[in-house]
């Protein structure tokens, strides 16, 4: 089935308004974003060593205007608003997003090639420690993954959220979440 979801991953102890989709799972709270990133939000980020300076660059843009958590917001301005808001500093952006199975057959095997593209962003105390936006596919691998498996671990994610039903989409999330 194809995937696509972006979520914010915290260990901050934070009281989020109820309409927010959220999970509490492992000393952890996963925010489900109704919205993928365009790449440049994260690559963006790799020219700023604090998250504030980052969000003041953001916000002098002709396109940032004042979030209101509806669909017609920047997605940058969605997400500036989450974190300032809830004063989130601590936290791992990852965004996942696959987008198709293509049959393949070679010499040795008949399968699926899996095309996806994939951008984390790890903040520690306001400040951007690591930042990667690559696109993967299985026969020529350029994640940077091992980065990503390294600032997880820092964080306290020591299992596979993604494979989770619930984090398929943001609309499996937030059925998950309204039962």
């Amino acid at each position: 089935m194809p995937q696509q979801i972006l979520c914010l991953i915290t260990p901050q102890e934070i009281n989020l308004h109820k309409s927010i989709v959220h999970f509490k799972i492992n000393e952890l709270t996963f925010i489900p974003v109704d919205f993928s990133l365009t790449d440049r939000f994260i690559k963006d980020s790799r020219n700023f060593r604090f998250l504030n300076d980052y969000f003041e660059h953001i916000k002098i843009q002709e396109n940032f205007k004042e979030a209101v958590f509806d669909e017609d917001d920047e997605p940058e301005a969605h997400l500036v608003k989450l974190i300032e808001d809830y004063r989130i500093d601590h936290f791992f952006i990852e965004d996942y997003y696959e987008w198709e199975y293509t049959p393949f057959e070679s010499l040795w095997e008949k399968g699926y090639l899996r095309s996806f593209e994939y951008s984390f962003m790890y903040v520690k105390n306001g400040e951007i420690i690591s930042a990667d936006t690559s696109m993967r596919d299985d026969e020529d691998p350029q994640i940077k993954y091992t980065d990503a498996q390294k600032y997880r671990k820092e964080l306290g994610l020591d299992f596979d959220w993604l494979s989770q039903e619930k984090f398929y989409s943001y609309d499996c999330s937030k059925k998950e979440y309204l039962k």
